[in-house]
């Protein structure tokens, strides 16, 4: 598909979609902030490797609807780059059938992974997407919370989009300068919250 870089000074959001046969049908957003405090590499590298596995699994599949994916700049500076990609795309938040939030800490280490939607019926979904996702996807530390979440998933869901938001809880170096590769990360952890969110197309 194709990719757009949106550029402020030297930061930018990155786009790009893989196009679904139908354009008919409302596209699936997949976001991920890709900056934060310092070196950030527990708070933000497990949304990105999973942002990444997931645009590689949908290239292959061939799916009727359309995936959009936005990681965005500043969200250590209010959610600049959401806020942005919002001003320039009017009504996409809206639009889509769902965001999926890739938030912070996930895979960080000694975190717990907590996916939050307001909507019950997306939790519905995630859940039912492999049966029993608290144990066998996620791990057993999930949680499945019918609550509204907070970053660049609460700026979207102002904008009127319906999410269900992935985060890690309990990381010990978050916001933290020694947030650095490779004591921070748990990379075991990573890749089950990935095939979580592959089933959940």
């Amino acid at each position: 598909g194709a990719s757009t870089v949106i550029a402020s000074g030297r930061e930018a959001n990155v786009i790009a979609r893989v196009a679904g046969a139908d354009a008919a049908l409302a596209p699936i957003a997949v976001l991920t902030p890709h900056s934060g405090w310092w070196h950030c590499a527990g708070e933000r590298g497990g949304g990105i490797a999973i942002w990444l596995e997931v645009a590689r699994a949908v290239r292959a599949l061939a799916l009727q609807r359309s995936i959009d994916f936005v990681a965005t700049t500043g969200h250590e500076l209010g959610f600049w780059g959401i806020e942005r990609y919002c001003e320039r795309h009017p009504g996409a938040a809206a639009a889509a059938m769902c965001w999926v939030h890739l938030g912070a800490n996930i895979g960080a280490k000694g975190t717990a992974t907590v996916v939050r939607s307001a909507t019950q019926r997306l939790l519905d979904a995630l859940g039912a997407a492999d049966g029993n996702l608290g144990e066998s996807r996620v791990g057993p530390t999930c949680e499945l919370r019918p609550k509204p979440a907070g970053g660049e998933a609460q700026a979207i869901a102002a904008h009127g989009a319906a999410y269900v938001s992935m985060v890690g809880a309990g990381f010990s170096l978050f916001h933290s300068s020694t947030d650095r590769w490779p004591v921070a990360i748990d990379a075991e952890a990573i890749p089950p919250s990935a095939d979580a969110h592959d089933h959940a197309k």
